[in-house]
């Protein structure tokens, strides 16, 4: 078992500061540096993965905006497999994020096609797959697959599979 289907959220993460508080509603706070990245618990896991030289696909899905498709794109550059990237209509998420001098840091983040991300998407996907590490991150803003039967999901894949679950933050923070 070598390959890794990675099954999860992607994003843009625009992430900024550092601050030492939040500013006054109604008012604008410069700060040291803002960064747009690639994110979402299964993209981050997805790129270390491809750095390693590991063989890697992910499930997921994005809008089909600017933003889906340069992330798309750039994960084909990496060579991560994109067979199960859907790319459909709607807005893809985005989390800002917001450093404290401290490294804490605060998100503000939207599901927007996320929501497309259910138990029938991805066993749809996944119906034939045999032999692979499969892992689900971000379980926690992935409302789709936290209200479906994500237990079925995962005993169904789990012959000939080994199935990782990553949740992430509890889904209130």
């Amino acid at each position: 078992m070598d390959r890794v289907v990675i099954v999860g959220n992607v994003d843009v993460d625009i992430i900024a500061g550092p601050i030492d508080d939040w500013p006054e509603w109604g008012t604008e706070m410069g700060v040291d540096t803002v960064d747009i990245r690639i994110g979402g618990q299964a993209a981050n896991t997805a790129v270390v993965l491809a750095d390693l030289g590991v063989p890697v696909d992910i499930v997921t899905v994005a809008g089909n905006d600017l933003f889906g498709k340069a992330l798309k794109q750039r994960f084909v550059e990496m060579g991560i497999s994109v067979d199960w990237f859907d790319l459909i209509e709607g807005k893809t998420p985005h989390t800002v994020a917001i450093t404290h001098t401290n490294s804490e840091r605060s998100f503000l983040s939207d599901e927007s096609v996320m929501r497309f991300m259910d138990v029938d998407f991805v066993s749809g996907k996944l119906a034939r797959i045999k032999g692979a590490h499969i892992l689900f991150c971000g379980i926690n803003v992935l409302n789709g697959l936290r209200r479906g039967d994500l237990k079925a999901l995962l005993e169904s894949l789990h012959d000939d599979n080994l199935i990782y679950l990553d949740p992430g933050w509890p889904p209130d923070g």
